[in-house]
């Protein structure tokens, strides 16, 4: 049992890693085989981001115990959840107003995580923001 973080795109270059076969090109995935097979520590300091749209901009940024969430929709103010997942598992807890360095440190990060979509329908990059 681990608990190193993962997400889908780590999938593929493990699997790849794992069979002894060269990973695709510009993916942003990690190999996480060794984490998998030896129990090696996941990868220090490594942030997570992902971005949907269900009606509103929904961005995520994890980082090590901390989650940051964005929420915007169109002709509304943005609104920003933080929660320490280390002690709110339940995510019950919105630290956004009791910890403004570090919403502001984690705002930085998001917003240097996001890459225009291949896709023009899902580009949410030119909507009000």
């Amino acid at each position: 049992m681990s608990n190193a973080v993962w997400a889908n795109w780590d999938i593929s270059p493990t699997v790849c890693a794992l069979t002894q076969t060269a990973p695709p090109r510009n993916i942003d995935g990690l190999d996480m085989s060794r984490v998998l097979m030896r129990g090696a520590p996941a990868p220090a300091n490594r942030s997570l981001f992902w971005q949907f749209d269900e009606g509103e901009l929904r961005q995520v940024l994890l980082q090590d115990n901390w989650k940051l969430v964005r929420l915007k929709k169109k002709g509304e103010p943005e609104r920003l959840e933080l929660y320490d997942l280390r002690q709110d598992e339940g995510e019950t807890t919105n630290l956004a107003a009791s910890k403004p360095d570090k919403v502001a440190a984690l705002l930085t990060l998001l917003k240097g995580a996001q890459t225009p979509a291949e896709h023009p329908q899902f580009d949410w990059s030119k909507s009000e923001l």
